[in-house]
């Protein structure tokens, strides 16, 4: 603050504001980004521990033009434990095809054991695979809310067959999300959702 009198004596009170360098103001907000992005980070960031139990839904199919499939509605049942370090993670998929009140149904089972990588997140499967079987080669990642499982084959002819089922937590459920791609071309995905059933 400073005081100053004018011509006629009168006194005029002037305030001079504190300003910061405009570099210091960048430093000041890039600190400020980065502790919020650290602790939004670390709240997101889940263990493996959470996708454990019984999970139960349904799912819709659609192929690569959008339009919907025969097989359009499809029963989801997951459940993953903890074996080890690692975890093991079984799903049985209902396919019903054709019209209502005349539908074959089709059931697939699929389990699979996983155990660290070595690397934050990742999960190798506890027998290895082959690209040139059936099974080829799997693997599992944890990011934040979501489990993500792979699965590459190489189908008759060579090109390379890509599964991923995304799982992820939203609340007191479960958001599926799958896609299978033939090199690199989207044929079929299937959104879904499953609530938790048991422990």
């Amino acid at each position: 603050m400073k005081a100053a009198r004018d011509q006629r004596g009168k006194t005029t009170i002037m305030w001079k504001a504190k300003t910061f360098p405009p570099m210091r103001l960048v430093l000041l907000a890039l600190l400020a980004l980065g502790a919020y992005g650290q602790r939004a980070h670390t709240q997101q960031d889940v263990p493996i521990d959470a996708f454990v139990g019984v999970w139960q839904g349904s799912g819709i199919a659609s192929g690569e033009s959008g339009y919907v499939l025969d097989e359009t509605v499809r029963d989801l049942d997951v459940t993953i434990r903890k074996t080890g370090e690692g975890f093991t993670i079984d799903w049985v998929t209902v396919l019903r095809k054709g019209a209502e009140g005349s539908r074959e149904v089709e059931r697939k089972e699929t389990s699979i054991s996983f155990q660290p990588a070595g690397r934050p997140g990742l999960y190798r499967p506890a027998e290895a695979g082959d690209l040139f079987d059936a099974e080829g080669l799997t693997w599992a990642r944890l990011a934040k809310q979501t489990l993500s499982l792979y699965r590459l084959v190489l189908d008759d002819g060579g090109a390379l067959d890509l599964s991923r089922y995304d799982r992820t937590l939203l609340g007191g459920g479960m958001k599926l999300e799958f896609t299978r791609q033939q090199d690199g071309k989207l044929i079929r995905s299937v959104t879904g959702r499953l609530v938790k059933a048991a422990n």
